[in-house]
């Protein structure tokens, strides 16, 4: 009996690629602009994790690893922008 091995392509193509990199930025996009709009209605309107929708998105489109890219992103973001308490969410600790 002989048993045959298949090469498989790991290979990312560029239109996947492509696809999975404008998934990101629209995502991360979305992501900060909801968040800059929930601070500058104080969080009246809407829930303290309304940022969140462009990382579901991502990983409904996507996956997991463009959903893992666009939250971490975020936060790192968020940090930048926001106060001084949302950077301790930024913190990756070992």
């Amino acid at each position: 009996m002989k048993i045959r091995s298949e090469k498989v392509n790991t290979r990312v193509d560029r239109k996947t690629f492509l696809y999975g990199f404008i998934l990101i930025i629209l995502c991360l996009g979305l992501n900060v602009l909801l968040s800059f709009i929930a601070r500058k209605l104080n969080y009246q309107y809407f829930p303290l994790y309304f940022d969140c929708v462009g990382t579901v998105i991502a990983t409904l489109l996507g996956g997991v690893l463009p959903g893992v890219i666009v939250g971490i992103a975020t936060n790192m973001l968020n940090g930048l922008f926001a106060s001084h308490i949302l950077l301790d969410a930024c913190m990756i600790l070992p």
